[in-house]
């Protein structure tokens, strides 16, 4: 960084390292920003009192090293201190009736730290668990991952599901917890956006092509996407940012649209 910058409303991630250069060179945020220092990742100085990041009327930082993990910001006030990093940031997890028993379990991730593996649980009555089956877990990523697994014959009921992450030193994450009445047919097409992405669920695979418009308030098209038969969970990304609508259309019986902000 070799210059003076203003940013307000920012999430800013530092996964390598961020290093101020220029004499009087400066970072300011405003009070609702927040920057995150990950494991590997420092913030330098090169030249100590000269060099600031500030947060609101706050100096963060003037010399030396902030060497992660480390944030300031949010909920972590003006000043940097420890966190621990989550080992899964879980951004989509939805039930899909494949049939009247069948049940596809999919899920994302944006971002693993240590995770080992996945397993799915099932309830019937949301307080009993059973496990169903494992998934391996990238282990560590900070790209989308996607991960899916189908309960056969799961019975004719309304059932409950979750993801169990256990990470390398046995630290468990969950999921929240989803339901599905089987056996009563399909619920359509739901249209959401997740940690800057957007989330499209088809209950039934669709024969075909569809396009998927992303469309600014104005009415231009900003985006468009064609899926090939889907079913189940899509993760489509955008970079993107304010209010849209995504429209999800085919030349047949299907046309939908909801608003969502990325």
């Amino acid at each position: 960084m070799n210059d003076q910058e203003t940013l307000n409303n920012v999430y800013i991630k530092v996964q390598g390292t961020l290093k101020l250069v220029n004499v009087l060179s400066y970072l300011a945020l405003n009070t609702t920003s927040t920057i995150m220092v990950y494991s590997g990742g420092d913030i330098a100085a090169t030249v100590d009192y000269l060099q600031y990041i500030f947060i609101g009327n706050t100096t963060i930082f003037s010399s030396g090293d902030v060497v992660g993990p480390k944030m300031a910001g949010g909920s972590a006030g003006s000043s940097f201190s420890s966190f621990s990093p989550m080992p899964v940031k879980f951004i989509g997890f939805t039930l899909t009736l494949q049939t009247g028993h069948d049940v596809l379990v999919q899920w994302s991730t944006a971002e693993e730290v240590n995770a080992r593996m996945f397993e799915i649980e099932k309830s019937v009555n949301g307080t009993d668990w059973k496990t169903m089956g494992s998934v391996a877990a990238a282990g560590n990523s900070k790209d989308l991952k996607n991960y899916s697994y189908s309960d056969r014959g799961a019975g004719n009921a309304t059932l409950y599901y979750r993801i169990k992450e256990t990470d390398i030193d046995g630290h468990l994450t969950y999921t929240p917890i989803m339901s599905v009445k089987t056996g009563t047919g399909t619920e359509g097409i739901k249209i959401a956006s997740v940690d800057g992405k957007i989330l499209i669920q088809f209950a039934q695979q669709v024969k075909g092509t569809v396009n998927v418009s992303l469309v600014g308030m104005g009415g231009q098209v900003m985006s468009q996407q064609i899926l090939s038969n889907p079913v189940g969970q899509v993760v489509l990304a955008s970079n993107l940012k304010g209010h849209f609508v995504v429209a999800v259309s085919n030349d047949s019986d299907v046309q939908t649209a909801n608003q969502i902000i990325l």
